[in-house]
C-alpha cells in the first residue's frame, strides 16, 4: 500500500513561522511521526509545546486524507516514554474510501493576516466550530465577538510584536525565518514569505531595516516598536471574533490535541470561505513565563505579558485550571496576498522500510 498521497496531505498541517518540525518513517504497517526539535528553539517554543501542536494538526489532516483515501488510522501518541520526540505511532488497515466534508479544504487553508470585516457570523457556524474542537477529548473552543472583547484581546495580542522588537532572542528567530524573494521561497520551501505579512511597501522597507537588532535599537529608541505593536492592534481589531483553544493538562498528549481541535476549526472556516490568523504568540510566551522559562526574558516584558493574560482571561473567563494553548482572530479577509509552500515530501522521510 502506498500512502503517500495521505503524507502529502498530512504536511500541509501549518507550524509556527512555517518551520515543519516533522520528520516521517514509514514501517511496514503505517508510519511514525517525529519532531525535530532543532527546526523550532525559539523562546515559543517552551518544553517543544507549540511543535507539539503543530504535529496535532498534521495527525488531524492525516486522519481526514487517511479515511478519504481508503485507510483506517490508528494512532498512538508518545508510544516510547524514552522518545518524547517519537509524537505518533500510526497504524493502517486499508479500508474502502469514506468521502471526508474538509479533505478539499486541506490545501485550501492559509494564513490570511489582512484586516477582515467586522461582520456577525452567524450563530450555526459559530456552534459548528465549538463542536468540532469539543469533539477532542480535553479540548474547547472559547470564543470573543463583542466590540469592547475585540478591543482587549487586539491590545493584548499586539504586546507580542513590541516584545519581538525589544527582545534579542525573538528578534533573532523572527528574523531568521523570513523569507525575502520569491526565488529564496522557490529554493527553500520553508520559512515566512515577507509578503504574507501583508505589510504596505513603507512598512515593508522598515522591516528590513529592523532586521538588524542594532539598527531596531536605535529606531526602539524613536518609538519603532510601540509604533509596529499600534498598527497590529488597529489589524487584530478588523475581525469578527477572536477564538481561543483550552486545554485541562499541561502535557505533551493535551497540546497535540490541541493542534487537531485547531486544525478542525481552522479546516471548517476555509470550507465558508473564512479566514484565520494565529495571534499565538502571546499565549506562548504566556506559557514560557508560567512554567518558569524567563531567563532570556526581561521583567519589563514579562510584567507585559503577564498584563496581558489577565486581560485574556477576563475577557474568556478563564479560571485557574484553564491553560491557553493557542489564540487567533478570524472573519471575512479575502484572498491573502500569498502563501508559504511546504517542504516536499521526499525531504521530511526518514530512509526505511516502504510498503
Amino acid at each position: 500500500m502506498d500512502i503517500d498521497a495521505v503524507l502529502s496531505q498530512a504536511i500541509q498541517a501549518p507550524s509556527g513561522d512555517n518551520c515543519q518540525p516533522w520528520e516521517i518513517q514509514k514501517t511496514s504497517d503505517g508510519v511514525e511521526i517525529f519532531n525535530v526539535p532543532a527546526k523550532d528553539q525559539s523562546l515559543y517554543n517552551f518544553r517543544q509545546q507549540a511543535s507539539y501542536l503543530a504535529h496535532g494538526a498534521l495527525l488531524e489532516n492525516f486522519s481526514i486524507a487517511a479515511k478519504h483515501l481508503g485507510f483506517d488510522p490508528d494512532v498512538k501518541l508518545f508510544p516510547d516514554a524514552n522518545n518524547l520526540n517519537l509524537v505518533a505511532r500510526i497504524k493502517l488497515r486499508i479500508i474502502n474510501p469514506q468521502p471526508q466534508q474538509l479533505f478539499e479544504c486541506i490545501a485550501k487553508r492559509t494564513t490570511n493576516r489582512k484586516p477582515y470585516k467586522n461582520i456577525d457570523l452567524p450563530p450555526v457556524l459559530l456552534e459548528t466550530l465549538e463542536s468540532a474542537a469539543s469533539d477532542v477529548p480535553g479540548v474547547r473552543l472559547m470564543l470573543a465577538k463583542g466590540a469592547q472583547q475585540r478591543n482587549i484581546l487586539a491590545k493584548s495580542s499586539a504586546i507580542n510584536e513590541q516584545a519581538v522588537l525589544e527582545n534579542e532572542y525573538l528578534h533573532k528567530f523572527l528574523f531568521q525565518h523570513v523569507v525575502w524573494t520569491r526565488k529564496q521561497l522557490e529554493q527553500l520551501k520553508s520559512g515566512m514569505f515577507i509578503k504574507t505579512l501583508e505589510m504596505p511597501r513603507p512598512a515593508e522597507t522598515v522591516f528590513k531595516m529592523a532586521s538588524s537588532w542594532k539598527t531596531v535599537c536605535i529606531l526602539n529608541k524613536l518609538g519603532l516598536s510601540k509604533i509596529v505593536a499600534k498598527q497590529n492592534e488597529q489589524v487584530y481589531n478588523h475581525s469578527a471574533a477572536f477564538g481561543l483553544i483550552v486545554i485541562k493538562n499541561n502535557n505533551h498528549d493535551s497540546f497535540v490535541r490541541a493542534g487537531q481541535a485547531l486544525e478542525r476549526v481552522w479546516l471548517n472556516l476555509t470550507k465558508e470561505d473564512l479566514s484565520l490568523h494565529p495571534v499565538a504568540g502571546i499565549i506562548f510566551l504566556i506559557l514560557r513565563i508560567k512554567g518558569g522559562g524567563v531567563k532570556e526574558i526581561s521583567d519589563k516584558h514579562q510584567k507585559m505579558v503577564l498584563r496581558s493574560y489577565e486581560n485574556i482571561k477576563n475577557v474568556f473567563h478563564l479560571d485557574d485550571t484553564d491553560i491557553p494553548a493557542f489564540m487567533f482572530r478570524l472573519g471575512q479577509g479575502g484572498k491573502p496576498s500569498a502563501t508559504s509552500p511546504r517542504l516536499p515530501l521526499k525531504s521530511l522521510l526518514r530512509p526505511g522500510q516502504n510498503f
